[in-house]
């Protein structure tokens, strides 16, 4: 499970918008899209005041 964590972690959006690439800074900014490394059967999001909405994906 661990793992599966670590793995899930490779991509992030500082404070500005801009995309931090498995650790890397870059000058791309966030288009607003959710990439995925192999299709989900569900997406969990959690919002800034700590809602969460799970989305089931056919």
């Amino acid at each position: 499970m661990f793992l599966f964590k670590k793995l899930i972690k490779k991509r992030k959006i500082d404070k500005f918008g801009y995309v931090i690439n498995k650790g890397v800074k870059t000058n791309e900014f966030w288009d607003g899209t959710i990439t995925f490394s192999k299709k989900p059967l569900r997406i969990k999001i959690r919002n800034i005041s700590g809602d969460e909405l799970v989305i089931k994906i056919d």
